[in-house]
C-alpha cells in the first residue's frame, strides 16, 4: 500500500439518509470533483482528516460520475 502525506482541502456537506425502521442511520459525503480528481480513480482509498476539528479515518469508494464518497 502506498501512503502519501499530501493534503487536499475542501468543503462538503454531510448527508444523512432517512432512518431505517430499526432507527439506525449513517452519514456520508461526496467529495467535490476537484478534490476527487486528486485521488486514485480506481479502488478504495483510505484517508485521514478532520471535521470541525475532530479527527477521523475513512475509506473512500469511487463513485459515479468519477467522484469519491465516504460512508
Amino acid at each position: 500500500m502506498t501512503k502519501t502525506n499530501s493534503k487536499i482541502h475542501f468543503r462538503a456537506k454531510l448527508l444523512r439518509p432517512e432512518e431505517t425502521a430499526k432507527g439506525d442511520s449513517w452519514t456520508f459525503l461526496t467529495l467535490p470533483k476537484e478534490a476527487s480528481a486528486k485521488l486514485p480513480s480506481r479502488g478504495m482509498t483510505t484517508v485521514e482528516g478532520t471535521i470541525n476539528g475532530i479527527s477521523f479515518r475513512a475509506t473512500l469508494e469511487p463513485g459515479r460520475p468519477k467522484n469519491h464518497c465516504s460512508k
